[in-house]
């Protein structure tokens, strides 16, 4: 398997988490929580749409 990070969202105890896991590894790192926004986002024109990860590799 190849070596690299995996981010994803989860929801546990009520609170939003940033996850970054370990390709290889069976666990994941809390790499934020409950970010609060500066200011208001409307988000309405990415309702169904998914996001896409690219590697950028050289």
């Amino acid at each position: 398997m190849e070596h690299g990070y995996r981010m994803s969202f989860a929801e546990s105890f009520g609170k939003k988490l940033l996850l970054q896991s370990l390709n290889s590894g069976d666990y994941s790192d809390v790499y934020a929580e409950d970010i609060v926004a500066n200011q208001q986002i409307n988000t309405s024109r990415f309702d169904g749409k998914a996001w896409i990860p690219v590697s950028r590799r050289v």
